[in-house]
């Protein structure tokens, strides 16, 4: 029992890992896709103070924003998008302008999100390490684990078991380096003898 939780708790584990990094590659390349093929549009950008202070990091990041837009895109729909930024108690900075995908208008953000920035390249890498790391890890333990199946011989892999040892003993040489007995009254012969020293029986 205890075996098979850890079993389970360890694919848990990978499979929640692997799904996080797939998770991260894609935000990024989707941020990276929406700059580099997607439309643009004029949105309606509306910004609420939200959270505590946090002078820690400075006044003007400070505060959590919350920022709420909406766009109208080429097929005439209109579409929002929501997101969060820090800025300082009285502002935040925040594009008017949105990218969004032609084809899924529902995939979008603001444009300074979707300019190519070191924070894309940290998230993808940060995804393609999950993703690599855990099934790589798993494949290697699935290898070492049927590698130590394989080395022990079940019954069935004794079958190559070199007979010859029986079969030789039918042999006189196995007689002779065993010893002989006389059958009159089992006592031990030389190999040259003719008689028993013992009863006298003449030997054949």
């Amino acid at each position: 029992m205890g075996k098979s939780r850890g079993r389970n708790r360890s694919i848990f584990w990978r499979i929640s890992l692997t799904l996080i990094g797939a998770a991260l590659a894609i935000m990024a390349i989707g941020s990276l896709l929406l700059f580099f093929i997607g439309d643009t549009a004029t949105a309606d950008v509306h910004t609420r103070r939200t959270g505590g202070s946090n002078y820690s990091s400075g006044n003007d990041t400070a505060y959590s924003w919350s920022i709420d837009y909406t766009f109208a895109a080429k097929n005439g729909k209109t579409y929002e998008g929501h997101l969060t930024r820090r800025g300082s108690p009285t502002s935040v900075r925040v594009s008017h302008t949105v990218y969004y995908l032609p084809v899924a208008p529902f995939i979008n953000t603001l444009e300074d999100m979707a300019e190519p920035n070191p924070g894309q390249l940290v998230m993808l890498a940060a995804g393609v390490f999950l993703i690599v790391a855990m099934n790589v890890r798993s494949k290697k333990r699935q290898k070492n684990t049927a590698g130590s199946r394989s080395s022990m011989k079940s019954p069935a892999d004794l079958s190559d078991y070199d007979d010859s040892v029986e079969q030789d003993f039918d042999h006189p040489a196995a007689h002779e380096s065993a010893g002989r007995f006389c059958a009159a009254c089992g006592n031990p012969l030389e190999p040259e003898a003719r008689f028993c020293r013992k009863c006298g029986q003449k030997l054949l």
